[in-house]
């Protein structure tokens, strides 16, 4: 019997042979030692996906889908092609699947990860094979082994990959119809761009922009409050009336009232001690571990994506893209069996407390495809610490205390609420007393973290003390709302704008699931860059003029609505389950692409998008262009192009990323104003100007190396 492992990619495939056993390696191919688990088997990869819808052009009958007479656009049927540069990769894939007896289906366990098996399985024409799913959340060698001892039939998987076809039909479908019914809209009114619209990507612009005109339209209050200085037998303490006003007519009413003027005691009518706990953290899921690294150290998104990749690459942590914060009693076991172990590796010093699985962090019953992200049953050396950077380490130092916590006692403090009658206007004061650290042994605090805990500090005060007191009216102005940074990004998409600081109410929207899934979140936020709709500065996300554009035009639209996108992932995970199929989703998605190209000529008319376009074009437009002098220099994301010539100027110069201020410099002066740091071919690095020369063979200018 001849068997098939088709893995995600080359670094897996590897993983799997060697934890079954390498009987002889080949350049497309592994092939497996025969064994009790398996026989005559090989493993094989793509490289991603292997296979890609075809582009409108690609059809026999091409159709150019950028002229608005040719839309809607839906070929029937859907067809696929390989992707560039990987023909010889599916060729050898295409032929193990026809002599193939069992295929088993070793990609990763989350939707795309079918979808990229089935889509491959699909091109190659092999039909009728018996297909087996390998199920696990970890690569360590054990947990290899385990899954192929224990492989599933594949009605799960056909369904998710079900669910991920629906998904990728009707991206493709808005991309291909939308994209280019808004690039006519604007091309109409004077702007020559191409844009990018996307089901999860647009409606995430739209709350960045909501938040920018919530800031942009903010109008700064004053506001009053009462708040008094007082000094009891054992030090000082502050307290402040439960009073917020507007209008300062209310203050010279309460000073009347209670005469607050030349009032200089006060007594203590409730002093009211009582004991707190505070439980773990609950363990991290992917968006969880983003937003808490963006908030910690500034890591983009997917900077932290792909570190806890590399983490789950080498064994260390589990499957990274989950959405699940819960692990099973079979994860909780092996830590707990390895706790010892992990706290010496991690250098780890806490009393062990809870050693009984708690449903806070351990409920099988609601975990699905993926647990938290834990660390895995193979503990590593301390050797495998010291090769790791940086940035991998606090990564990891989170996702191991996050973990450990759940093992140590609660965190447990004394709350005193103290209320100072002053002529009979209460002041209120509360303050902590820490009892035991517990948890919270394991996270360093930060310095905020310190400064709080010294301002909550209480002196020791008696019911019905005298104390002396001096109040005072304190004045304040209203705050705008902030701009998102990245990692509020992800937990607004996630939740659709609401909080995460209420669990009760996350917990009831975690059936939505947001804008995309844990698995695609930073990848939008990445595009929502490189197409130049946001910017962030200083993890600070704001949005362009560009974006700005594109938000007036699709206003009032269901591409403006996160929460109906939200609807939309939602129905997604109901074909995932069975519950609804793919031809009646992709029947809605066009229900809509024909509702949005019927108000063609309503949003070509639209004024507030028309003025939009005027700023939209000046904010990309860098000046005149040095090669022919007559076009304007447009600002196209990764180039800057001229309107008039081929004279295009690239924001990289040897890999480099050229600094913004000195780009500007280089193509208006024709020279960079400062020298930048570059790295010889031999790795030796060196410093010089940048300058514009001519290239005669092509007539345009270009970046030259200059020491002077």
């Amino acid at each position: 019997m001849k068997t098939v492992i088709f893995a995600e990619k080359p670094s897996q495939a590897r993983d799997y042979a060697n934890a079954l056993g390498i009987k002889k390696k080949h350049k497309e191919y592994i092939e497996i030692k025969d064994s009790e688990i398996i026989s005559n088997a090989i493993v094989t990869w793509g490289y991603g996906h292997l296979v890609e819808l075809k582009l409108p052009k690609d059809y026999k009958e091409p159709v150019n889908n950028w002229k608005i007479e040719n839309l809607p656009y839906k070929p029937e049927p859907f067809e696929f092609k390989v992707g560039k540069d990987k023909n010889a990769q599916f060729n050898v894939v295409k032929k193990f699947f026809k002599d193939a007896d069992l295929i088993i289906n070793a990609t990763d366990i989350d939707r795309e990860g079918s979808n990229i098996f089935y889509s491959t399985l699909n091109l190659t024409g092999a039909k009728s094979k018996p297909i087996k799913r390998l199920w696990i959340n970890s690569t360590v060698d054990s947990e290899i082994i385990k899954g192929f001892k224990n492989l599933k039939d594949n009605n799960q998987d056909y369904q998710s990959y079900q669910e991920a076809y629906a998904r990728q039909i009707s991206d493709y479908l808005i991309g291909m119809n939308l994209s280019p019914l808004y690039s006519n809209v604007f091309r109409s009114q004077g702007l020559n761009e191409t844009f990018s619209i996307g089901r999860v990507q647009t409606p995430t612009l739209c709350m960045i922009y909501e938040r920018e005109q919530a800031i942009k339209n903010f109008k700064p209050e004053k506001f009053y409050e009462v708040v008094g200085e007082f000094k009891a037998q054992n030090g000082k303490y502050n307290g402040k009336a439960k009073i917020k006003t507007f209008d300062k007519a209310e203050l010279f009413e309460l000073e009347a009232k209670h005469k607050l003027s030349i009032v200089t005691q006060g007594n203590i009518n409730k002093v009211e001690t009582n004991e707190k706990k505070q439980q773990s953290p609950k363990l991290h899921s992917l968006s969880t571990l983003q937003t808490k690294i963006n908030k910690q150290y500034k890591y983009g998104t997917e900077k932290t994506k792909k570190i806890v990749q590399t983490l789950y690459e080498r064994k260390i942590l589990s499957y990274p893209r989950t959405d699940s914060n819960l692990i099973t009693e079979e994860e909780f076991n092996y830590l707990k069996q390895n706790l010892d172990d992990l706290k010496k590796v991690y250098n780890k010093n806490f009393d062990v407390c809870h050693s009984e699985p708690r449903k806070r962090y351990v409920d099988g019953s609601k975990v699905q495809e993926h647990y938290a992200i834990i660390p895995t049953s193979k503990t590593p050396s301390k050797q495998d610490i010291e090769q790791l950077s940086g940035d991998e380490l606090n990564v990891l130092n989170e996702v191991v205390n996050t973990t450990l916590s759940m093992f140590a006692d609660d965190y447990i403090y004394d709350e005193t609420v103290i209320e100072t009658d002053v002529n009979g206007l209460i002041f209120y004061t509360k303050g902590t007393v820490e009892k035991n650290k517990g948890w919270k042994s394991l996270f360093q605090k930060n310095d905020k973290q310190k400064d709080n805990e010294n301002e909550n500090k209480l002196p020791k005060v008696e019911l019905n003390e005298e104390v002396a007191a001096k109040v005072k009216t304190q004045e304040g102005i209203t705050t705008p709302p902030k701009p998102y940074t990245e990692g509020e990004l992800i937990t607004l998409m996630k939740t659709c704008g609401k909080t995460l600081d209420d669990e009760d109410a996350a917990d009831i929207l975690k059936d939505i699931q947001g804008l995309g899934t844990e698995a695609t979140r930073d990848g939008i936020i990445k595009g929502l860059k490189s197409k130049q709709y946001i910017k962030i500065t200083s993890n600070k996300v704001g949005i362009t003029e560009k974006g700005i554009l594109l938000c007036e035009a699709v206003k009032g639209s269901l591409l403006s609505s996160p929460t109906m996108t939200a609807e939309w992932e939602k129905r997604l995970k109901y074909i995932g389950q069975g519950q609804a199929n793919v031809n009646g989703f992709i029947d809605v998605t066009m229900k809509f692409i024909n509702k949005e190209l019927e108000q063609y000529n309503e949003k070509t008319q639209n004024i507030d998008v028309q003025k939009q376009v005027e700023k939209t074009i000046d904010e990309h437009t860098i000046g005149k262009c040095p090669n022919c002098n007559k076009g304007e220099l447009i600002d196209k994301g990764k180039i800057i192009k001229c309107s008039t010539c081929e004279q295009v100027f690239f924001k990289n110069f040897f890999k480099k990323k050229i600094p913004d201020k000195q780009l500007k410099a280089l193509i208006t002066n024709g020279k960079t104003s400062q020298k930048l740091k570059f790295k010889s071919k031999a790795g030796k690095p060196y410093e010089a100007y940048l300058k514009l020369e001519d290239d005669k063979e092509k007539n345009i200018k270009k970046y030259s190396i200059s020491f002077n």
